[in-house]
């Protein structure tokens, strides 16, 4: 069987780490999920999301320089995924570029990277 992996990152800027990462995981064997991919459907776009990381077997997060959009509940949108992903426990990778990082960015590394629940 091969796995479904979600690809979580902020979009804008992100279009070549997404596409490389569409392109390792389609290498590996495995099956991309990318929001960009999604159709129109009757859902908002958190709940597409959220359905999306819950469909899959692998979570990978991609961290650069800026943290992105915040949700209503105050968590960014990639750290909403990442703790539906951790929620659902799914083997999860994360990729961080080296860069100087905004807030958000510097809380996403952090949350990652914990010493007790990071990766």
């Amino acid at each position: 069987m091969r796995p479904h992996v979600f690809v979580s990152s902020v979009m804008d800027g992100f279009e070549k780490y997404r596409l490389a990462a569409r392109q390792g995981i389609i290498a590996a064997g495995g099956i991309p999920v990318l929001v960009e991919d999604f159709p129109s459907l009757p859902l908002s776009p958190r709940t597409a999301c959220l359905d999306g990381v819950a469909s899959c077997d692998i979570y990978i997060g991609i961290v650069g320089h800026r943290g992105g959009w915040t949700a209503p509940s105050g968590n960014l949108v990639v750290e909403e995924e990442y703790e539906e992903a951790r929620r659902r426990k799914l083997r999860t990778l994360a990729f961080v570029q080296d860069v100087e990082r905004d807030e958000g960015a510097a809380r996403l590394v952090r949350l990652f990277s914990d010493y007790i629940t990071g990766l």
